[in-house]
């Protein structure tokens, strides 16, 4: 009633504090008739230094504080009652008591209490332990994509250059294999080849005398259920950059179902073009159509006497046995429209093993991982429906037989910038943000991917490498969001590491005979100046 009374009056216009104690009392009435409580709160804050850097330490505080928008006193002549109140488990009711006598408590609301609560916790990720992680202020942190149990389990990767993508994603294929996971990594750079050879895994690389065969059509399970890849696939060979017209995609599908009853697992691309080379499908009423023979000719180049005969002329050999497999794309990236076509059809194969070992009763998590994703799809024809479409499914299969599809690129800008890599983006649940520049996240803030207030901004843009020590990572997902450190030990490291000098130094041990371990082990050894 008094703070009613003085609001009103005249002194209120001389006296600007005596609005704000009718709104604070105002409020607290609000909360009494919701059912709320008003405590009495002791709110200290003590500083533990030398003495040589009390006076910096306390500025420093004193302007942490004010930066939030309250202003901190010395405590100077009740340090004794002061000390301990804030010590653990000393402020009793007793103490609180004598200090409300002496009126160094206020009252609050009950919500007010609990913000200014000095109760700081970090996510601690969930619940099962294939990735472990630390929080910046050390709370242990574990994760496992298997455990978002509202969605999918696929992720993408955003790092720059330096922030520590490689390690992450070597981290995440090295821990999913430990606990028995497939792992698959379409990679560009050799950023897995060193883990590929700790892991005993299989590399293959598309050498100039590779003997490698990625038929699509040797894996065919179920013809009708795989028309959703392998129409979109072939569509690509016939034109990696401009759209085909609809009559077209249409012959494609129907040329493929009626050259697969002809040959089963033994068609190929060859066997194709000799049925468009007729102009004639009798299933679409369509006859001596230029627009089919001009199929043929798109595909010549993948037929028996084309450019990329080695690659598509006969069965398909990779063997998916091995449960850690790398593929290095680097040699293809020579030939574009080659590239784009491979990994397609690789996002089929390997999506198709998934279904096929699930059906042979194996049901271990299984991830498919490609580092610099907009590269690996492709840069000829940027907005693509079709690839788009392909990345979609390879998303869907991936989920429905139990894998992880798990795509990495450096920029946030790069998942906008086409219609395929957007679907991959909007098909992952986790999303692992390293350290990135602003634009990105201002990008990703207005597409509405992540969402962002001012607080969570400066958050973002706090990210951090500290190289040889840890990487920053902020996790978003379903089951929840912070952000995690990732520190490795120094074996580890070098492993997982993808700087020239690494590398060169490991090479250069590994062509003397010493195994991965071993030439790792010789290298830090000499780094730390410790004799062999």
């Amino acid at each position: 009633v008094r703070a009613t009374q003085n609001a009103k009056s005249k002194m209120a216009e001389v006296m600007p504090d005596v609005p704000k104690k009718l709104d604070d009392w105002k409020a607290a009435a609000d909360t009494l008739d919701q059912g709320g409580q008003i405590v009495s709160l002791y709110h200290q804050l003590a500083i533990f230094t030398r003495p040589s850097e009390a006076t910096t330490a306390e500025e420093n505080a004193k302007v942490i504080w004010r930066g939030r928008g309250f202003e901190l006193n010395n405590d100077t002549y009740m340090h004794r009652q002061a000390l301990m109140a804030c010590l653990p488990m000393t402020l009793s009711e007793k103490l609180h008591n004598d200090m409300r006598r002496m009126r160094r408590v206020s009252r609050k609301t009950v919500a007010n209490a609990i913000h200014l609560a000095p109760v700081i916790g970090e996510w601690r990720g969930t619940a099962t332990p294939t990735l472990i992680l630390a929080g910046r202020r050390g709370q242990l942190m574990t994760l496992d994509l298997y455990d978002n149990d509202q969605g999918n389990f696929n992720g993408a990767i955003i790092g720059t250059p330096g922030s520590g993508k490689s390690v992450w994603m070597n981290e995440i294929a090295w821990s999913y294999r430990a606990t028995n996971a497939q792992v698959r990594l379409l990679d560009l750079g050799r950023s897995f080849e060193k883990l590929c050879s700790k892991a005993n895994g299989q590399f293959i690389e598309f050498g100039p005398h590779s003997p490698i065969n990625v038929n699509p059509f040797t894996v065919v399970d179920d013809i009708d259920r795989d028309m959703a890849m392998l129409t979109p696939v072939i569509a690509k060979m016939a034109s990696l950059s401009a759209p085909l017209e609809e009559v077209q995609y249409k012959a494609i599908n129907a040329g493929i179902l009626r050259v697969w009853r002809a040959h089963g697992k033994d068609m190929t691309i060859t066997a194709l073009r000799d049925l468009f080379k007729t102009g004639t499908l009798e299933d679409l009423e369509i006859h001596n159509d230029v627009r089919i023979k001009d199929l043929a000719i798109m595909l010549e180049p993948y037929t028996r006497n084309g450019q990329y005969a080695r690659f598509f002329d006969g069965r398909a050999n990779i063997d998916f046995s091995n449960d850690f497999m790398v593929i290095e794309n680097e040699e293809l990236k020579r030939a574009p429209d080659l590239h784009a076509v491979v990994n397609m059809i690789l996002l089929y194969q390997i999506t198709q093993d998934m279904y096929l070992s699930r059906e042979r009763g194996d049901h271990r998590k299984k991830l498919l991982m490609i580092d610099e994703l907009m590269q690996q799809l492709g840069e000829i024809g940027a907005d693509d429906p079709v690839k788009a479409r392909v990345v979609e499914e390879a998303a869907r299969r991936a989920r429905k037989y139990g894998g992880s599809l798990i795509t990495a690129t450096q920029a946030a800008d790069d998942y906008y910038s086409s219609k395929q890599m957007e679907t991959a983006f909007q098909f992952a649940d986790w999303v692992f943000l390293l350290r990135q520049k602003k634009e990105s996240l201002e990008l990703l803030d207005r597409s509405g991917r992540i969402v962002m207030d001012d607080a969570k901004k400066r958050l973002l843009t706090s990210l951090r490498t500290e190289p040889g020590v840890y990487s920053e990572i902020y996790i978003y997902s379903p089951m929840g969001e912070g952000i995690a450190r990732l520190i490795l030990d120094p074996h580890t490291l070098l492993l997982f590491s993808n700087r020239h000098e690494d590398n060169q130094a490991i090479d250069q041990r590994r062509a003397r005979g010493l195994s991965i371990d071993q030439a790792i082990d010789e290298v830090l050894r000499e780094r730390s100046g410790k004799p062999s």
